[in-house]
């Protein structure tokens, strides 16, 4: 049972997913979550400026009173297809003031006029850039939904290329496989307020552009997991996505890379961007922080 907070906020979210569901385009779809993501507080003492890192443009906050020289490198979720730094402009900026530490909200490219490989060739560019100013123990990743694969998928890519990889990663609800394999997509089609089958499915074409969906750069659940560091993943028991974490966890940590798999109750896809508002969203957001805290260096 979910608390009052969650029964509250359900009937918003649940008119939310339904707008998604009728966008016929991605411009629908853009207009209906940037609408979303603006109506969302920004925690107070958090200064934003504009950014470019490896000429992939962005949105930097930096909360006041920042102790440390750690760096967070968020990527935002929305299918590949919609969502912007500004409308992740709230959800950023508290993570940077949990740490604390600046946080960069990254505008990758989006499909279908940029399909894949586009988001993950922008997600290493910007860590490049990073690397340039700091050191790998000093960064986190972010990624919440497709940003959560995307995380994911720039990891492998990052270790492939034999760059150091961040201190540790937090993945919220991630999208791993945007095949659809799991089980979930069929037990949990009827609990899903937000991403149903359906829209997942337009969403995955239109990501990759005509691709095989099993490849390991767009569904990172299939690559190798060996040699990442310590990750945690948050997920809901009901929602479609829950497979791909259940799923993960195992693979990974079989690979030898340190899992936390934190699963969640009757929640909605994508329950911590509510945070302040619903009270599972704030417990899941201090625990990211604490994860946070922990494995990276002061």
């Amino acid at each position: 049972m979910g608390s009052i907070s969650a029964a509250i906020q359900r009937p918003l979210v649940r008119l939310m997913g339904k707008q998604i569901l009728a966008a016929e385009t991605a411009e629908a779809s853009r207009a209906v979550i940037d609408r979303w993501g603006r109506w969302m507080s920004v925690p107070r003492g958090v200064q934003f400026e504009t950014t470019s890192l490896g000429n992939v443009p962005g949105l930097r906050a930096t909360p006041a009173g920042q102790t440390t020289d750690s760096v967070l490198l968020v990527l935002h979720g929305g299918g590949y297809i919609f969502g912007t730094a500004q409308g992740y402009r709230a959800h950023g900026a508290r993570l940077a003031k949990s740490v604390p530490a600046p946080a960069y909200i990254l505008d990758y490219r989006l499909a279908p006029e940029h399909p894949y490989p586009a988001a993950v060739e922008d997600a290493l560019a910007a860590y490049r850039a990073i690397l340039e100013s700091h050191a790998a123990e000093k960064i986190a990743f972010i990624g919440d939904s497709a940003g959560g694969g995307l995380a994911l998928a720039t990891m492998h890519r990052a270790r492939d290329a034999g760059l150091p990889l961040p201190a540790c990663a937090v993945l919220l609800c991630p999208w791993l496989d945007i095949s659809g394999s799991g089980e979930s997509m069929q037990s949990n089609a009827a609990s899903e307020i937000i991403v149903p089958p359906p829209v997942l499915a337009r969403m995955a074409q239109a990501y990759a552009g005509g691709r095989d969906l099993t490849d390991v750069g767009m569904s990172p659940l299939f690559g190798d997991h060996a040699a990442l560091p310590p990750l945690l993943l948050q997920v809901s028991k009901t929602e479609t996505l829950y497979s791909d974490s259940e799923r993960f966890a195992p693979m990974a940590r079989a690979a030898g890379t340190s899992v936390e798999l934190d699963v969640y109750d009757d929640m909605w896809h994508d329950w911590q961007l509510m945070a302040p508002l619903v009270r599972e969203s704030r417990q899941a957001m201090a625990s990211a922080a604490a994860f946070l805290k922990q494995h990276l260096t002061p």
